[in-house]
């Protein structure tokens, strides 16, 4: 299935492009969705529909569970529109989701500029100076919300983001 959307006024948007592939040849196999947007925030509703169709196909996903996903996978999108591209036009972001009865996968990734990822890095915000920080609340809410988070990025390459959510179990208070 391939869906195209023109959104935005005048001038014309780019168009956003939706494609639904399954990973492999037998039919039993779990199909991985992608969709591929322009590097723009006015395509956020988009991938928001995406990722609730996504979450439905789970089945039975608690609140907070639809919550942490959906949260951690926008946050993922808009950090590679404002970092990746610096919100530069051109771009695209990739998002691959396998959704499954008990898991949920998703990978996020762009061509941008790419950043040296120290997870170290990451704040905790424990004290006053990390709570009143301008950034890093995105990663930690990911690393907080889901059960696995991989972050491969390289200076000029761009950076591909996999989250990993258990369905069914609270983890990380999620």
């Amino acid at each position: 299935i391939l869906l195209s959307i023109l959104s935005g006024s005048a001038p014309p948007a780019p168009q956003v492009t939706a494609s639904l592939t399954p990973s492999g040849p037998a039919e039993d196999m779990p199909a991985v969705h992608r969709l591929v947007l322009p590097a723009d925030i006015r395509h956020l509703s988009t991938l928001r529909v995406f990722i609730g169709n996504m979450i439905r196909l789970c089945g039975d996903v608690s609140p907070e569970e639809s919550f942490a996903i959906g949260f951690t996978a926008e946050d993922a999108v808009v950090n590679s529109i404002q970092h990746g591209y610096g919100g530069a036009p051109g771009g695209t972001v990739a998002v691959e989701i396998l959704p499954g009865a008990d898991e949920i996968s998703i990978s996020v990734s762009d061509t941008g500029c790419g950043f040296h990822f120290d997870p170290a890095r990451i704040p905790q915000f424990l004290s006053e100076e990390e709570l009143y920080r301008s950034n890093g609340r995105g990663l930690y809410m990911m690393f907080r919300l889901m059960d696995n988070v991989d972050v491969m990025s390289r200076v000029s390459e761009g950076t591909p983001v996999k989250l990993f959510k258990h369905l069914g179990r609270n983890t990380h208070g999620a």
